[in-house]
C-alpha cells in the first residue's frame, strides 16, 4: 500500500514537473516572438524618423513567409500631422487623450515646496499651437499556437515649418 502511495505521489509530481516545463517554453517562445516584434517596430520607427520629409500616411503590410525570423508578422504604420496646444496639455496633462504621465516638476533641483507641472504658472508665454508629426508603429506578430499579439510604439517630432 505504501508502494502504491509513493508511486501516485511521485506521477503526481512528474506531471506538474512536466506541465511547468512545458509552460515556460511556452512563454520563452512567446517572449523571443514579442522581442522580434519590438525589433522590428525599433526598426521601422529609426527608418521613419531618419526621414526629414515626412507626409501623412498610412502603410500596412505583411513580412512575408520568406522573411527569416519576420514570417508571420505585419505592421501597420500610420502618420498624421495635427496641432497640439501646448497651453492645454500643461493644465491638463493628456496629449489628445492620452495621460502625459512623464511631466517633471516646475524646479526638479528644489525638493522642497509644492510640485507644479511643466508651464503651470506661465500658461500664456509657453502655450500655443505647434504643429506636429504623430508616427504609429503597430506590429502584429504570432503567439505560438493561435492567435496574435500586438506591439505598439507611438512617437512625434515637430513637422517641418511650411514655406
Amino acid at each position: 500500500a505504501e508502494m502504491a502511495i509513493a508511486l501516485v505521489v511521485a506521477a503526481m509530481m512528474t506531471v506538474l514537473v512536466t506541465t511547468t516545463v512545458a509552460d515556460g517554453l511556452r512563454l520563452q517562445g512567446e517572449a523571443d516572438r514579442m522581442s522580434v516584434a519590438v525589433a522590428l517596430a525599433e526598426t521601422k520607427l529609426s527608418q521613419l524618423l531618419s526621414n526629414p520629409n515626412l507626409s501623412t500616411s498610412s502603410n500596412k503590410g505583411t513580412m512575408g513567409d520568406d522573411a527569416g525570423i519576420y514570417a508571420g508578422y505585419a505592421y501597420d504604420i500610420k502618420i498624421s500631422e495635427e496641432k497640439i496646444d501646448l497651453a492645454k496639455i500643461s493644465e491638463t496633462g493628456e496629449l489628445g487623450g492620452l495621460p502625459v504621465g512623464d511631466q517633471m516638476p516646475a524646479n526638479a533641483t528644489n525638493t522642497g515646496g509644492d510640485a507644479k507641472k511643466m508651464g503651470e504658472s506661465a500658461k500664456t508665454e509657453t502655450g500655443g499651437l505647434v504643429d506636429i508629426v504623430r508616427i504609429v508603429v503597430k506590429i502584429v506578430y504570432p503567439r505560438g499556437g493561435a492567435g496574435t499579439g500586438e506591439f505598439r510604439v507611438e512617437t512625434f517630432r515637430g513637422a517641418p515649418k511650411k514655406e
